[in-house]
Protein backbone atom coordinates (compact mmCIF):
# COMPACT_ATOMS: atom_id res chain seq x y z
CA UNK A 1 0.00 0.00 0.00
CA UNK A 2 0.82 3.39 -0.99
CA UNK A 3 -0.40 6.57 0.65
CA UNK A 4 -0.04 10.16 -0.04
CA UNK A 5 -2.44 13.44 0.63
CA UNK A 6 -3.88 15.77 -1.98
CA UNK A 7 -5.02 19.34 -1.41
CA UNK A 8 -7.17 21.37 -3.91
CA UNK A 9 -6.44 25.20 -4.30
CA UNK A 10 -7.80 27.86 -2.04
CA UNK A 11 -10.39 29.95 -3.27
CA UNK A 12 -10.12 32.58 -5.72
CA UNK A 13 -12.11 35.72 -7.18
CA UNK A 14 -13.16 33.33 -9.70
CA UNK A 15 -14.20 30.51 -7.69
CA UNK A 16 -16.42 33.21 -6.14
CA UNK A 17 -17.88 34.38 -9.81
CA UNK A 18 -18.72 30.56 -10.78
CA UNK A 19 -15.90 31.36 -13.71
CA UNK A 20 -14.24 28.23 -15.67
CA UNK A 21 -10.69 29.31 -14.30
CA UNK A 22 -9.25 25.93 -16.57
CA UNK A 23 -5.70 26.33 -17.39
CA UNK A 24 -6.24 30.04 -17.11
CA UNK A 25 -3.14 31.71 -14.31
CA UNK A 26 -5.61 32.89 -11.60
CA UNK A 27 -4.10 34.14 -7.41
CA UNK A 28 -6.11 33.55 -4.31
CA UNK A 29 -8.19 35.96 -2.68
CA UNK A 30 -7.36 36.96 0.81
CA UNK A 31 -10.03 34.34 1.53
CA UNK A 32 -8.42 31.43 -0.39
CA UNK A 33 -4.76 32.71 0.99
CA UNK A 34 -6.73 32.05 4.56
CA UNK A 35 -8.31 28.90 3.60
CA UNK A 36 -4.63 27.43 2.93
CA UNK A 37 -3.13 28.66 6.56
CA UNK A 38 -5.93 26.37 7.95
CA UNK A 39 -4.93 23.80 5.08
CA UNK A 40 -1.93 23.77 6.73
CA UNK A 41 -3.10 23.99 10.48
CA UNK A 42 -5.24 20.64 10.00
CA UNK A 43 -1.98 18.94 8.22
CA UNK A 44 0.23 20.40 11.24
CA UNK A 45 -2.40 18.86 13.87
CA UNK A 46 -2.17 15.62 12.34
CA UNK A 47 1.30 15.30 12.44
CA UNK A 48 1.37 15.25 8.46
CA UNK A 49 4.56 17.19 7.84
CA UNK A 50 5.17 16.71 3.67
CA UNK A 51 8.65 15.66 2.78
CA UNK A 52 8.11 16.11 -0.86
CA UNK A 53 5.06 18.61 -2.39
CA UNK A 54 3.79 18.01 -6.33
CA UNK A 55 2.08 20.74 -7.78
CA UNK A 56 0.43 21.67 -10.98
CA UNK A 57 1.98 24.39 -13.12
CA UNK A 58 -0.25 27.15 -12.34
CA UNK A 59 0.01 29.44 -9.61
CA UNK A 60 -2.86 29.70 -7.61
CA UNK A 61 -1.72 25.95 -7.00
CA UNK A 62 1.66 27.45 -5.75
CA UNK A 63 0.29 30.05 -3.46
CA UNK A 64 -2.10 27.30 -1.74
CA UNK A 65 1.03 24.74 -1.16
CA UNK A 66 3.26 28.12 0.00
CA UNK A 67 0.46 29.16 2.70
CA UNK A 68 0.16 25.33 3.53
CA UNK A 69 3.42 23.87 3.99
CA UNK A 70 5.48 26.67 4.82
CA UNK A 71 7.90 25.89 1.82
CA UNK A 72 8.86 28.18 -1.12
CA UNK A 73 7.68 27.48 -4.29
CA UNK A 74 11.39 26.62 -5.68
CA UNK A 75 11.32 23.10 -3.48
CA UNK A 76 8.20 22.41 -5.99
CA UNK A 77 7.59 19.54 -7.99
CA UNK A 78 5.47 20.65 -11.19
CA UNK A 79 3.73 18.12 -12.55
CA UNK A 80 1.48 19.45 -15.72
CA UNK A 81 -0.69 15.77 -15.58
CA UNK A 82 -2.67 17.83 -12.51
CA UNK A 83 -3.40 20.82 -13.84
CA UNK A 84 -7.03 21.77 -14.01
CA UNK A 85 -9.56 20.51 -16.83
CA UNK A 86 -9.17 22.76 -19.96
CA UNK A 87 -11.97 24.60 -21.42
CA UNK A 88 -10.04 26.32 -24.37
CA UNK A 89 -12.07 29.06 -26.27
CA UNK A 90 -14.66 29.18 -22.90
CA UNK A 91 -11.99 29.55 -20.33
CA UNK A 92 -12.96 32.13 -17.91
CA UNK A 93 -16.98 32.41 -18.83
CA UNK A 94 -19.54 32.27 -16.01
CA UNK A 95 -22.52 29.86 -15.20
CA UNK A 96 -24.50 32.52 -16.27
CA UNK A 97 -22.90 32.81 -19.83
CA UNK A 98 -22.94 29.37 -20.51
CA UNK A 99 -25.58 28.18 -23.11
CA UNK A 100 -28.16 26.28 -21.70
CA UNK A 101 -26.82 22.66 -23.46
CA UNK A 102 -22.83 23.15 -22.04
CA UNK A 103 -24.48 24.04 -18.73
CA UNK A 104 -26.35 20.70 -18.56
CA UNK A 105 -24.07 18.32 -20.18
CA UNK A 106 -20.93 19.65 -18.12
CA UNK A 107 -23.39 19.57 -14.58
CA UNK A 108 -25.65 17.08 -15.24
CA UNK A 109 -25.66 14.86 -18.27
CA UNK A 110 -21.82 14.85 -18.19
CA UNK A 111 -21.78 11.43 -20.40
CA UNK A 112 -23.13 13.43 -23.57
CA UNK A 113 -20.34 16.52 -22.61
CA UNK A 114 -18.43 17.71 -26.05
CA UNK A 115 -15.59 19.96 -24.90
CA UNK A 116 -15.06 23.31 -26.41
CA UNK A 117 -12.87 23.88 -29.01
CA UNK A 118 -9.26 23.51 -27.47
CA UNK A 119 -10.49 21.87 -24.39
CA UNK A 120 -10.58 19.04 -22.89
CA UNK A 121 -12.92 15.73 -22.28
CA UNK A 122 -13.87 14.53 -19.13
CA UNK A 123 -12.16 10.88 -20.34
CA UNK A 124 -8.97 13.09 -21.21
CA UNK A 125 -8.65 14.62 -17.43
CA UNK A 126 -9.47 11.36 -16.08
CA UNK A 127 -6.68 9.66 -18.15
CA UNK A 128 -3.71 12.33 -17.35
CA UNK A 129 -4.74 11.76 -14.19
CA UNK A 130 -4.95 8.12 -14.16
CA UNK A 131 -1.61 8.12 -15.63
CA UNK A 132 -0.06 10.20 -12.80
CA UNK A 133 -1.97 8.22 -10.26
CA UNK A 134 0.18 5.45 -12.02
CA UNK A 135 3.46 6.76 -12.10
CA UNK A 136 2.85 7.37 -7.96
CA UNK A 137 2.04 3.54 -7.61
CA UNK A 138 5.05 2.78 -9.56
CA UNK A 139 7.56 5.02 -7.23
CA UNK A 140 9.44 2.79 -4.58
CA UNK A 141 8.49 3.09 -0.88
CA UNK A 142 10.80 5.91 -0.05
CA UNK A 143 8.79 6.76 3.75
CA UNK A 144 8.83 10.47 2.45
CA UNK A 145 5.46 12.14 2.93
CA UNK A 146 4.17 13.78 -0.34
CA UNK A 147 1.24 16.15 -1.05
CA UNK A 148 0.06 16.84 -3.98
CA UNK A 149 -1.88 20.32 -4.18
CA UNK A 150 -4.10 20.45 -7.92
CA UNK A 151 -7.98 21.32 -9.02
CA UNK A 152 -11.41 20.99 -8.68
CA UNK A 153 -12.58 19.06 -11.45
CA UNK A 154 -8.68 17.58 -11.56
CA UNK A 155 -9.04 16.11 -7.81
CA UNK A 156 -13.11 14.25 -9.00
CA UNK A 157 -11.29 12.75 -11.82
CA UNK A 158 -8.81 11.58 -9.30
CA UNK A 159 -12.00 10.38 -7.47
CA UNK A 160 -13.15 8.98 -10.58
CA UNK A 161 -10.03 6.75 -11.42
CA UNK A 162 -9.72 5.54 -7.81
CA UNK A 163 -13.53 4.21 -7.21
CA UNK A 164 -13.41 3.06 -11.32
CA UNK A 165 -16.62 5.19 -11.20
CA UNK A 166 -19.10 5.77 -14.63
CA UNK A 167 -18.82 9.35 -16.00
CA UNK A 168 -22.45 10.40 -14.81
CA UNK A 169 -20.71 10.31 -11.31
CA UNK A 170 -17.88 12.53 -11.69
CA UNK A 171 -18.94 15.23 -9.92
CA UNK A 172 -20.81 12.90 -7.12
CA UNK A 173 -18.93 13.85 -4.31
CA UNK A 174 -17.78 17.24 -3.07
CA UNK A 175 -14.74 18.71 -2.91
CA UNK A 176 -14.19 22.11 -1.72
CA UNK A 177 -11.76 25.02 -2.01
CA UNK A 178 -8.79 23.30 0.19
CA UNK A 179 -10.60 20.04 0.68
CA UNK A 180 -7.62 17.87 2.02
CA UNK A 181 -7.72 13.87 0.90
CA UNK A 182 -5.64 11.03 1.95
CA UNK A 183 -4.98 8.52 -1.29
CA UNK A 184 -4.16 5.53 -0.64
CA UNK A 185 -2.82 2.68 -3.83
CA UNK A 186 -2.75 -0.66 -3.73
CA UNK A 187 0.27 -2.89 -5.21
CA UNK A 188 -2.17 -3.20 -8.50
CA UNK A 189 -5.52 -1.27 -9.50
CA UNK A 190 -6.86 -4.50 -10.77
CA UNK A 191 -6.57 -5.55 -6.96
CA UNK A 192 -9.42 -3.21 -6.30
CA UNK A 193 -8.07 -1.90 -2.95
CA UNK A 194 -7.41 2.03 -4.12
CA UNK A 195 -9.64 4.21 -2.22
CA UNK A 196 -9.12 7.64 -0.76
CA UNK A 197 -10.63 9.23 2.12
CA UNK A 198 -11.50 13.20 3.67
CA UNK A 199 -9.30 14.68 6.09
CA UNK A 200 -11.32 17.76 5.16
CA UNK A 201 -13.63 18.66 3.50
CA UNK A 202 -13.09 22.31 2.21
CA UNK A 203 -14.73 25.29 1.93
CA UNK A 204 -17.88 25.83 -0.83
CA UNK A 205 -17.14 29.11 -2.73
CA UNK A 206 -18.01 32.53 -1.26
CA UNK A 207 -17.84 30.69 2.11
Amino acid sequence: MKNFYVLRHGQTTANTEHRLQGHTDTHLNETGREQARHAGRVLARLGIRPDRVIVSPLVRVWETAEEATGMPRDRFVIDPRIIEMGFGVLEMITDDEMTETFYREFHVETDHYHAPEGGESFYDVIGRIGDFLETMRSLPETGETVLVVSHGAAIHAMISYLNQDPITDFWKIHVGNCAILKVTLGAERALGEDRFEFIEEGFYPGR
